[in-house]
């Protein structure tokens, strides 16, 4: 019986162009949870298209198979020609590779798409498909019309008959007259229906010449939209998965809270406007020297089993999902469940004396725009490479006197702190000795072998006789190093505490010497 009732539920009707079932409609609640503007894009561009352009674009790249529906109504029959048209390019289809089965990367194509085909599309086209979406909400309306009517007749015509089973004559009669009138207004809103139908498939039918018109013109427009739309779903679940992992969570199995506060990282801070450009820069150039570094894990050691890592996947995992065979898909999915899949299991050498790292990263006004977001960069690049090497973090922001805070990567996942703490910016003067203090505070106290990374861009004062004290102790007692990345023009000071200094300017060009820089503490 459950199963029959399972069968029931998940088959019932969803308002969409293409074959979906309940399960899907629950990934589209999740997708918009996690990206909320999503459900404005889809009304407004339903007024253009008719139906749920972004919940379909969505449905059409989450899923595994998406098919089209056969027939639809007329209001939704725009919005199925354009998409299955876009479906049948090639760069659609390189986006489903890419967007099957990921919140995201369906979520963020899909919103993509659905703004770029509409204004893609030649202006005889969209003019056509305008009229024949409004015709078809019209024709769409007269039929909730008619529906209602015929609800209205149906509980007239079950009162007046309870009247007269208690003998009511008198209440009946009055009833029975409100529903002669109720089967006159049906009868011409039937009318009305199926005229608005007849001018709607008509609207429908002009739309699809004009399409064949441009057929040419149509495809190369499509297959443009869903070309950059690719892109840019590919560079949001590469940020999304590394903004995830940075805050603690698992990369693969990413939340609609933990995509939400990703994406929240730059509308809220007009500090870090920069920062999606420079982020894929940092994290490749910080990523390329810790494979190099010994403590990257590059050596086979043999399978663990564990939860889904489609990049250590084993390959009799692959096999048995691929194999099209019923049972082992089955089994297959029922042990990712419970996390009892087969994955390959990578070490490396462990360099001694290496433990936690500390950013200490200036927030002074200097740094405004451009150097501060180069430097939140950084930073979220060197935390997802901590993470991986279970290596703990610190990172100590700061700016004038007084003007400093401790902040440890969270040991459970914390979205919402990391967005805190990347949105943050002081913007004063530029004190820098006495949070390098408290970073060597921190190594002592908690008898750490941590490395020091200060990023700043060397607008401050000499270094006081006291923190020179204070460093050269702490090297005393323990393996300390002091990195300094400058960005900008400085130089003269920090050579005077640093164990290497490293300036950037043109972050591309002199991306070598940034990995000197972060070749001694990755």
């Amino acid at each position: 019986m459950t199963r029959i009732w399972l069968r029931r539920w998940r088959s019932k009707d969803i308002d969409s162009v293409l074959e979906a079932d309940f399960f899907d409609l629950q990934d589209w609640m999740d997708a918009q949870k996690a990206f909320p503007r999503l459900t404005d894009l889809d009304q407004q561009e339903g007024e253009a298209w008719g139906g749920h352009p972004v919940q379909d674009g969505f449905f059409s790249l989450y899923k595994r198979e998406p098919r089209l529906r056969e027939a639809v109504p007329s209001a939704m029959a725009v919005l199925r020609e354009i998409l299955g048209r876009a479906m049948a390019t090639p760069n659609w289809k390189r986006l489903h590779d890419v967007a099957q089965g990921d919140m995201v990367t369906a979520a963020v194509g899909a919103e993509a798409v659905v703004r770029q085909i509409f204004r893609s599309l030649p202006e005889e086209v969209k003019e056509e498909a305008r009229k024949a979406a409004q015709a078809g909400k019209e024709a769409q309306e007269a039929q909730k019309e008619v529906k209602r009517l015929m609800s209205s007749l149906a509980a007239l015509q079950e009162a007046a008959e309870a009247a007269q089973e208690r003998g009511d004559a008198g209440t009946a009669a009055a009833i029975q007259e409100h529903a002669q009138a109720a089967e006159g207004a049906l009868a011409e809103a039937k009318m009305e229906a199926e005229q608005a139908e007849a001018e709607a498939k008509a609207a429908v039918e002009a739309f699809q010449q004009a399409v064949e018109k441009k057929s040419a013109q149509v495809t190369a427009a499509l297959n443009r939209a869903t070309e950059g739309a690719a892109e840019k779903a590919r560079q949001t679940k590469v940020m999304v998965q590394g903004y995830t992992l940075a805050a603690g969570g698992d990369p693969q199995h990413i939340s609609p809270e933990m995509a939400r506060a990703a994406m929240e990282v730059f509308r809220r801070n007009p500090h870090l406007q920069r920062l999606a450009e420079m982020l894929g820069w940092a994290r490749r150039t910080v990523r390329a020297e810790w494979r190099q570094s010994p403590r990257g894990r590059t050596q086979f050691t043999g399978y663990r089993t564990g939860y889904l890592r489609p990049e250590h996947l084993a390959p009799v995992e692959w096999v048995a999902l691929a194999s099209g065979h019923e049972a082992l898909e089955t089994d297959f999915f029922i042990r990712a469940a419970e996390g009892a899949l087969r994955h390959r299991h990578f070490e490396g050498k462990e360099k001694e004396g290496r433990g936690p790292l500390v950013i200490v990263r200036d927030e002074s006004g200097s740094m405004s725009g451009a150097p501060h977001a180069l430097a939140v960069a950084l930073e979220w690049a060197l935390l997802e490479v901590a993470r991986r090497d279970r290596r703990d973090f610190y990172s100590i922001p700061f700016s004038g006197f007084g003007q400093y805070h401790v902040w440890k990567a969270p040991d459970r996942p914390d979205p919402e702190g990391l967005l805190r703490h990347l949105a943050h910016f002081y913007g004063g003067g530029t004190e820098p000795y006495t949070p390098l203090k408290q970073a060597m505070e921190l190594i002592e106290e908690g008898d750490l072998r941590a490395d020091v990374l200060l990023i700043t861009d060397d607008q401050f004062g000499q270094p006081p006789q006291d923190f020179l004290n204070a460093l050269e102790e702490a090297r005393r007692r323990r393996p300390l190093k002091v990195v300094t990345v400058l960005i900008g023009t400085g130089w003269r000071l920090a050579r005077t505490f640093s164990d290497r200094v490293v300036r950037v300017d043109n972050f591309v060009a002199e991306r070598e010497r940034l990995r000197e820089a972060l070749r001694d503490v990755v």
